[in-house]
């Protein structure tokens, strides 16, 4: 995983002003941050990081990578722009 092109994505995805386009990126950058063993090496970690975007879940989830990137997927879907500029930021901070 390149941390210069992740976070070159997101700060083009700053600039965009169509929701729907930036929901795309935020989808692709999502994915590859999730399944990152490098940033995440274990499940746990993922939920640390998801408390700071206030986004719970139950225990259950926890267990697979691939069920939490569904909920956060789904999470993103519904999100309106106040919370996609506050994933966008997380994301952001994270890659430093």
């Amino acid at each position: 995983m390149n941390k210069k092109i992740i976070s070159k994505r997101i700060t083009d995805i700053k600039k965009s002003t169509d929701l729907e386009l930036i929901k795309l990126e935020l989808y692709g950058i999502t994915v590859e941050f999730v399944l990152s063993k490098e940033e995440f090496p274990l499940n746990i970690n993922i939920a640390n990081f998801l408390k700071e975007l206030k986004i719970t879940y139950k225990p259950y989830l926890l267990k697979s990578r691939t069920m939490m990137l569904g909920k956060i997927i789904r999470n993103i879907e519904k999100a309106d722009e106040s919370q996609i500029q506050l994933y966008i930021n997380d994301l952001k901070e994270s890659w430093k």
